[in-house]
């Protein structure tokens, strides 16, 4: 299964830079450099900054080194990344990412370290400074590498190896990190990105669950590193958005929003919401920290269209929050979310998922101003279901959608010949981690070799014996099916015919997760509404 998902979908690199040198071939090289480095810069997103330009140099000691605002990679360095093969793009962006976050953070004595390792010695204090530098720019540079969609976690204790030897120096050079600690540090640094992102599809995984604080508790832990991320605060936001949803009754908002988790289920339950004494006012709460997160990851990068899209539904959500005591109040923000509807529609362009997205929501926008026909329009344009979903109930009223459920099966889901209930008795994992969220600790693992896994895997998420989540998420090319005969790749609407109405539909940027609890599975759909992959789990709260 793809990962990091909510709102965005990263696909591995696994194609290598050419090997051979046709005519033309430092044009090539650095147009393909290029083309890596333009990839991070967008995964960065912080416009805050004057954007970095990217210069390549052919001089025989350029390695990699950032000066003022650009990254300078030499042509010897690209032809070591070259010599990885199937990882030399993941290799292209070990370098570049590297330098890239010691421009975005500000860093100072990184130029020293790269510049054609010449060998200054550097005061102690200084040294202390500069190597926590390195630090921070491995950690988060592989967490730049990996959102852009390379993945650098493997390819790095081979690649400083072969970087030294290539530029032939000493184990000890003066000033600079020997190789053994370079290694170690790239080591580390890799083990420490496959936490952080393990809580993040964890996190994922717990938001569509519908345990919002605790996947709360994950994301803050991954900006306390200090990675600023527009994909994490929007993540926050939409799990704001989560919580505040279940307090409107279904006739104050009975159609589905592209950032809804249960796009469908909600419309046919409960008749009115539950939970605080002042529901109201808990929304109204919930829906303003939304808007901040939202803002914040607009402020990382205006066009983020996810962003844009998920702030315009809490607009509308204010918008209806208010309505009953002031209509002018509601109108403003009704007003607003038009706006960011209109924005995000321009940005959207080319991208089939998210223009439907934006329509679905400019049709609600319209049932607002109490024009059917045009809601009925945007509908009926956005190649949807949560489209077709919205024109049933518009059709047929704010009742009228409830499907068909299937019931628990005596025969559980498994993923590989895994037992999750046996696993559950005795976990066998290859990592755990203790964290401490809002005065509670929390312990989360991963297991896969000690379970013998190799085409999933399994995270562990444990606050207590009571309350707790176990998942296995299938690996993009796990070639098994589901107990009821899904395979990667089937059709949307074959696992409906099979499962029957999902009780959650959660929409993602590009793609769907359908939820069944009673059969302890979760699909993942992608843009072209197929099933790249599921979940089975078992939670207790």
């Amino acid at each position: 299964m793809k990962r990091l998902l909510l709102p965005f979908v990263l696909i591995i690199a696994s194609f290598g830079l050419s090997m051979a040198s046709p005519p033309g071939a430092a044009s090539y090289k650095e147009g393909t450099a290029r083309r890596v480095f333009d990839q991070l810069v967008l995964a960065r997103g912080d416009f805050g900054l004057p954007k970095p330009q990217f210069q390549f140099v052919d001089h025989p000691k350029e390695v990699a080194r950032f000066s003022g605002q650009t990254v300078f990679l030499g042509v010897k360095a690209y032809d070591v990344c070259v010599s990885f093969g199937a990882d030399s793009l993941n290799a292209l962006a070990v370098l570049l990412s590297h330098e890239l976050v010691h421009y975005y953070a500000g860093h100072t004595w990184e130029e020293e370290f790269s510049r054609d390792f010449a060998g200054t010695q550097l005061p102690d204090d200084v040294k202390d400074s500069w190597l926590e530098d390195e630090v921070q720019a491995d950690l988060w540079g592989g967490l730049l590498a990996y959102s852009a969609g390379y993945d650098v976690r493997a390819v790095a204790p081979k690649f400083f190896p072969a970087l030294y030897k290539t530029f032939e120096r000493d184990e000890s050079l003066a000033g600079y990190q020997k190789l053994s600690d370079r290694i170690l540090l790239a080591k580390q640094t890799g083990a420490k990105i496959q936490f952080l992102l393990g809580y993040f599809e964890t996190a994922n995984y717990l938001v569509a669950l519908g345990l919002y604080e605790d996947a709360q508790g994950y994301y803050e832990t991954i900006l306390q590193e200090g990675y600023r991320s527009r994909e994490l605060y929007n993540n926050l936001g939409v799990y704001k958005v989560m919580a505040a949803l279940p307090l409107f009754r279904k006739t104050e908002m009975p159609y589905g929003l592209p950032v809804e988790l249960d796009a469908e289920s909600r419309i046919g339950h409960s008749t009115k919401g539950g939970g605080p004494v002042n529901p109201q006012e808990e929304r109204l709460k919930l829906l303003k920290e939304a808007n901040q997160y939202f803002e914040t990851a607009r402020n990382i990068d205006p066009a983020y269209t996810t962003a844009l899209i998920n702030q315009a539904c809490v607009q509308a959500l204010l918008g209806v929050s208010v309505a009953r005591d002031d209509k002018d109040e509601a109108d403003l923000q009704y007003t607003q979310a038009l706006v960011l509807a209109k924005k995000a529609e321009r940005e959207a362009k080319g991208n089939a998922k998210r223009m439907a997205d934006v329509q679905v929501l400019r049709g609600i926008l319209a049932t607002f101003e109490g024009d059917q026909e045009e809601a009925r329009s945007w509908w009926e344009k956005a190649n949807s279901p949560l489209a077709q979903t919205n024109l049933q109930i518009l059709k047929e009223g704010a009742f009228s959608v409830t499907g068909e459920r299937l019931p628990a099966s005596n025969t559980p889901e498994q993923i590989e010949e895994l037992s999750l209930d046996l696993f559950l008795r005795k976990p066998a994992l290859d990592t755990l981690a203790s964290l401490e969220v809002a005065g509670s600790r929390i312990q989360w693992g991963k297991s896969r070799i000690k379970s013998n896994l190799v085409h999933s895997s399994v995270y562990l998420h444990l606050v207590s014996t009571t309350h707790f989540a176990t998942l296995q998420i299938t690996d993009p090319d796990y070639s098994g099916q589901t107990s009821l005969g899904i395979r990667i790749g089937d059709s949307r609407q074959k696992v409906l015919d099979t499962y029957k109405t999902p009780d959650t539909v959660m929409q993602l940027a590009r793609g769907e997760f359908l939820v069944y609890p009673t059969r302890n599975i979760l699909f993942q759909l992608d843009a072209q509404q197929k099933v790249e992959g599921w979940c089975v789990f078992r939670v207790k709260t």
